[in-house]
């Protein structure tokens, strides 16, 4: 229940940050901008952090007019009792920019963190991430880390997708990607994709989401790592 608590106090903290800084980077080159979502299931590229349960998710974003920007994102995981932790802490710093009007880009850094980790475990690491877009409908991104899910080995993610607007409130999306693990850390590589359909309305959003794996996925993690259903809604400021 600590635990849980103190995930509570660290959204709280973040969107009362938020609300304190929105005045100021209204008249000024900054801009604040946040998101809060409950979803049935908090996977990561193809695996539940969760062991299946339902996840409360939150995250804010400070971006300058030059293109650089940091963001913060928390949600609840959970990796069983012997681990500790029952949180994750994302820290990112990145730039993003427009090669032309049909063409963007962002490079950021990502650290991964878990407050509360038995000092027996290591689950910290870094990770580099590129993304490409066209026309807010194409994208390719590239994650790279030198100690993927910080086993001391490289890995690299490989992700393309695309979007399908069907209404002017209602998408469909769709991703495929392929993780490339070290052989010495990981017995195999893994892929995975997903189905997206999402219904969007002022600042919110509901999204159902199919999440398919290869066989590999489940060899690798267990049963967190087959294919499922994730239900989730959002809400944006």
């Amino acid at each position: 229940m600590k635990k849980r608590y103190m995930l509570s106090r660290h959204i709280g903290a973040m969107l009362a940050g938020l609300a304190l800084s929105g005045g100021v980077a209204a008249e000024s080159a900054w801009d604040v901008s946040g998101n809060v979502t409950a979803t049935s299931d908090y996977v990561f590229r193809g695996v539940s952090q969760t062991l299946e349960d339902p996840a409360l998710q939150a995250g804010v974003k400070l971006a300058h007019e030059s293109g650089f920007y940091g963001s913060l994102w928390a949600s609840n995981v959970d990796y069983g009792d012997e681990i500790g932790s029952d949180a994750e802490l994302d820290f990112v710093v990145g730039y993003g920019g427009a090669f032309s009007e049909d063409w963007s880009y962002d490079v950021n850094v990502t650290r991964y963190t878990y407050p509360g980790t038995d000092d027996a475990f290591d689950l910290e690491y870094n990770e580099l991430i590129g993304t490409l877009t066209y026309k807010d409908r194409f994208w390719t991104m590239l994650g790279w880390s030198n100690d993927v899910f910080a086993s001391d080995e490289p890995g690299t993610y490989v992700l393309v997708g695309l979007r399908f607007p069907i209404t002017e409130r209602f998408r469909l999306e769709t991703i495929a990607a392929h993780y490339f693990l070290d052989e010495e850390a990981y017995s195999d590589d893994y892929s995975h994709a997903q189905l997206n359909a999402i219904y969007a309305w002022d600042s919110f959003d509901i999204r159902a989401t199919g999440h398919f794996t290869s066989s590999s996925t489940e060899d690798l993690f267990g049963k967190v790592g087959d294919s499922r259903f994730e239900l989730a809604a959002s809400f944006y400021f």
